[in-house]
């Protein structure tokens, strides 16, 4: 996007929008400006058009250095994500009076709201604006890793999918803690995604390969008839 003889000054420039998913190449920033008050009136629009041609060929060249979502990447992520998930399930518990029987009924019932709560907004059409929400979040997290955000890629639609069955075991695990005292086992958590989640992962790591011996083929079979 280029702008000119529009600010307030009435001075032209030339302003850029940088893309969402490259802001943090530029330090945080959501555009950046260049003063054309040196240029001829009749030359800004065609300058404009050759920066703007620049600046898009920039951030082509961006992008293609950024790494695509692997299956790897996938697993990494959900790790990290799992350590957050218990430490917050640790610091629920640990709010709850379990030594007073009326707090802790008034805790799991207020976990069972949250968990009704969540299932709602996953329910039919309502999925597409929390899927829009948690995008925000992965989009940070890819981005803060280099990582290409394809948010139409399959491995970026199975990364948002077991976030969300991530948070729905989430409320399970707290019940857990607060009914069982404090008897808390994080192997028995990561055991229990690694049941959950782990054999869909082996699933589209199966995937991932079989589709790079096809590309593969593809490539060999294309060098062989050129």
């Amino acid at each position: 996007m280029s702008n000119y003889n529009s600010n307030l000054s009435n001075k032209p420039y030339f302003r850029s929008i940088i893309p969402k998913d490259l802001r943090k190449n530029f330090g945080g920033r959501d555009e950046f400006r260049l003063s054309l008050r040196y240029v001829i009136n009749g030359d800004t629009q065609i300058l404009c058009l050759k920066l703007k041609e620049i600046t898009d060929k920039l951030f082509t060249e961006i992008r293609e250095g950024m790494k695509t979502l692997s299956l790897d990447d996938i697993k990494e992520i959900l790790r990290i994500e799992v350590r957050k998930q218990i430490k917050h399930t640790q610091h629920y518990y640990l709010g709850t009076n379990v030594f007073d029987e009326e707090q802790t009924i008034q805790s799991l019932e207020m976990v069972s709201s949250r968990e009704t709560k969540m299932k709602e907004e996953l329910y039919g059409e309502n999925i597409k604006d929390y899927e829009k929400e948690l995008d925000k979040k992965l989009g940070g997290i890819l981005t803060s890793l280099d990582i290409k955000v394809e948010t139409n890629s399959i491995n970026y639609k199975n990364l948002r999918r077991h976030f969300i069955q991530l948070y729905l075991l989430r409320f399970d695990w707290i019940r857990t803690l607060i009914k069982e005292t404090g008897k808390f086992d994080e192997d028995s958590f990561r055991r229990e995604v690694d049941e959950k989640l782990g054999k869909s992962l082996k699933v589209e790591k199966m995937v991932e390969r079989l589709l790079r011996v096809l590309q593969r083929k593809k490539f060999l079979r294309m060098n062989k008839d050129s």
